[in-house]
Parts: structure tokens; C-alpha cells; sequence
């Protein structure tokens, strides 16, 4: 009788995975229809992602849960840094933006060295500065449009502008709002 018990209990488990993990394959598949472009499966334990016209939503997982990333693939990009909301708040706020450095520390009779992040020099402030009014348009965010998009980091760096959602999020409208942002700042043309 117990084992009957146990058998059942593992199989409402795995129906119930089964339907949660199809229900979001759905939602998925009409939000890559919706932001015109493609989801790509990658199997039952792995929620897939979707890629479009110079953008890719991908679902990463995180501890115990998932972050939704958003890529823009962006050309001429000036470097790594990784660029919170409030450098768009009072701009440029370099407070809020950081490059990876090398950082060392003294632990006890031994200096340790590791990968990090710190503040820009001069020289890659400049270079950013550039690279956010090229062309004589201004791409700066508004502190405010990001926030109302829930976008806390923006990450500048090989080829892309990226940042990330908590969970997964498959609110197209969401989405789009967030790929018209990073289409903004990647923008070579001003739109």
C-alpha cells in the first residue's frame, strides 16, 4: 500500500512538471510570435529561447530559480562595463558604472588576486561618453523609462548590449519595451 502511495505521489509530480513546463512553451512560442521572431526549443528541461532581428531573449537558470537575458547585438561597442539605472539618473552618474578589473587584497601573510569590478579611468569615460552621443544623437536612457521597465543593469560588451529580467518573463509588451530600449543605445542610425 505504501509503495502505491509513493508511485502515486511521483506521478502527480511529473504531471504536474509536464504541464507547467508545456504551459510555459506556450507562452514562449506566442511571445516570439509576437516580438516577430522564432522560439527555439531545447527540450523538456530546459525552457528554450527566442531569437529575432538582432535580438535573442534567452532563459537562464539561477539558484533556485530563472532570469530572463535580453541581447541586442551591437557594433562599435567601446568595451565591458556594466552601467546600473541610476548612471542614467544624473547623468553620467559614474557612481553607477563599472568595468571588470583585476583586484588584489591582502589575506593574512598572502596578497590574492581576482577578477572584479571598479570604477572607469578617465580615458574609458571618455570612450563612453563617445560612444553614447556618436553621431551627434544622443542615446542616453531616462532614469524613468528603466525603471518602468524593471531594468536595474545594462551591460555594454562584446558586440551586445544585454541586461536581465527576474523569472521568466514572457510578457511581450514587456519585452519589446525592453529590446526598444537596448535598440536604442545599440543604435548606430539614432532610432
Amino acid at each position: 500500500m505504501p509503495t502505491v502511495i509513493v508511485i502515486g505521489l511521483l506521478a502527480a509530480i511529473f504531471i504536474g512538471y509536464g504541464c507547467a513546463a508545456l504551459a510555459r512553451k506556450v507562452r514562449l512560442r506566442s511571445t516570439a510570435t509576437a516580438l516577430e521572431g522564432e522560439y527555439i526549443d531545447e527540450g523538456w528541461f530546459r525552457p528554450g529561447h527566442i531569437v529575432g532581428r538582432g535580438f535573442a531573449v534567452r532563459i537562464v537558470p539561477a539558484r533556485r530559480s530563472f532570469r530572463t537575458c535580453v541581447e541586442l547585438s551591437a557594433r562599435s561597442v567601446p568595451g565591458p562595463y556594466l552601467l546600473d539605472a541610476g548612471f542614467f539618473d544624473a547623468w553620467p552618474d559614474w557612481n553607477h558604472a563599472k568595468v571588470p578589473q583585476v583586484k588584489r587584497e591582502r589575506a593574512f601573510f598572502f596578497h590574492v588576486t581576482y577578477p572584479g569590478y571598479g570604477p572607469p579611468t578617465d580615458e574609458q569615460r571618455n570612450v563612453l561618453c563617445r560612444w553614447l552621443t556618436r553621431g551627434s544623437i544622443d542615446r542616453r536612457l531616462s532614469y524613468e523609462m528603466l525603471t518602468a521597465a524593471k531594468i536595474r543593469r545594462i551591460v555594454v560588451g562584446d558586440e551586445c548590449v544585454s541586461t536581465s529580467l527576474n523569472g521568466i518573463v514572457s510578457n511581450s509588451s514587456r519585452l519589446r519595451h525592453t529590446i526598444d530600449l537596448l535598440r536604442r543605445l545599440a543604435s548606430d542610425d539614432g532610432a
